[in-house]
């Protein structure tokens, strides 16, 4: 694990220099994108918290049928030769048209259109 990564995550966060909130941003923006181009704009647009860290889609993106709902895994190594230092599960999507116990099923409740 790098230092600068070891910093900072012993600091607490402050402002816009919050590098895991950045990436988080990043990761729940980029779940609005095509979900077949999703694991590039992973690998390619989402900042490393420290230089040779890469980030890449581990799994999925998933979708429900009507692709309202979206769910992928991106995880981040802080150098390729080493095993991935955290793992993020990235939730996109509410569809208010199901009710809850279909939100909840991910499949139509009886009373949607």
């Amino acid at each position: 694990m790098s230092d600068q990564l070891k910093q900072a995550m012993t600091q607490p966060p402050a402002g816009p220099s919050d590098i895991f909130g950045v990436a988080y941003l990043q990761l729940c923006q980029i779940s609005y994108m095509t979900p077949t181009a999703i694991p590039q704009w992973v690998a390619s647009e989402v900042t490393p918290f420290s230089p040779g860290g890469k980030w890449r889609c581990a799994w999925g993106p998933a979708t429900d049928p009507d692709d309202a709902n979206l769910v992928y895994v991106a995880t981040y190594a802080d150098s390729p030769s080493t095993p991935p230092t955290c793992a993020i599960v990235v939730i996109r999507g509410t569809d208010v048209d199901v009710g809850m116990l279909g939100a909840l099923s991910n499949k139509p409740s009886k009373t949607s259109p």
